[in-house]
């Protein structure tokens, strides 16, 4: 009978449902609520109001161990001091805020890369002109697109002194002629495709002075060159004896 009942004993005691454990205080209020997204505490806010700023911190029982952001040193709280909603919220808070900067961070850098490009066109994929001005020749060697810069060159006048005094033995009242000559029978860079493109990007924060598509053709021209003992020749300048000059040159249609 004696072990009838305590096998009877130990069936009611298996069948009992076992008691909770007691939640310890960190148990009982977790500073973050159910679903609320994980973000980095960098503020425990006390409940008399004050804070301290931390870099890191763990809950070791009713304890809140932390590292100080100020003193660089691992310091201890009482977990009640412990304003954890006022923690979380302002936890919240600078995540939102620190987002809401990045995302007009982005905008900035989103309008200064469209000012670049803006200032620096593309004009085949993977070729930009340069937004510091000059002129460029696109061109194609190999069957591939080169952008090269044009380097000027200043031209020479040639008064040809010995032909305008004879002229003016001759003819006192004739005109003097003057040629404009380019050093060398061949210019630094050549293209290597008889119709190329030729880029002018003029570099001037005057808008008075900046051209467009339209007066730009009255300020650039092309000209074929003439060789003559070993120079270019790009044109003439014939200054009559009242000082009207007339230019001569050979342009070529754009």
């Amino acid at each position: 009978m004696v072990d009838i009942a305590r096998r009877i004993a130990w069936l009611l005691l298996a069948a009992v449902p076992a008691a909770p454990l007691p939640e310890t205080p960190a148990q009982q209020a977790q500073p973050r609520q159910p679903g609320a997204p994980q973000v980095k505490i960098k503020r425990l806010v006390l409940k008399d109001g004050s804070y301290e700023l931390v870099g890191n911190y763990e809950i070791k029982g009713d304890r809140v161990r932390y590292l100080s952001s100020e003193r660089h040193e691992w310091e201890e709280v009482p977990y009640s001091l412990v304003d954890w909603p006022a923690t979380e919220k302002y936890a919240q808070e600078s995540a939102s805020e620190g987002q809401s900067r990045l995302g007009q961070l982005g905008a900035r850098e989103a309008e200064a890369r469209a000012r670049e490009e803006a200032q620096s066109p593309m004009i085949l994929p993977g070729i930009r002109l340069p937004d510091l001005g000059g002129v460029f020749l696109l061109d194609r060697f190999r069957s591939k697109p080169e952008l090269s810069p044009l380097h000027q060159n200043g031209a020479e006048i040639n008064r040809n002194r010995a032909g305008n005094i004879l002229r003016a033995v001759i003819n006192p009242v004739a005109s003097s002629k003057q040629a404009i000559e380019l050093k060398g029978p061949h210019a630094r860079v050549q293209a290597h495709v008889t119709d190329p493109s030729i880029y002018v990007a003029i570099d001037s924060d005057d808008a008075a002075t900046s051209y467009t598509p339209e007066t730009a053709q009255d300020h650039f021209r092309l000209v074929r060159c003439e060789e003559k003992k070993g120079n270019r020749i790009v044109g003439a300048l014939n200054v009559a004896i009242y000082g009207k000059v007339k230019e001569q040159a050979d342009y070529l249609e754009t």
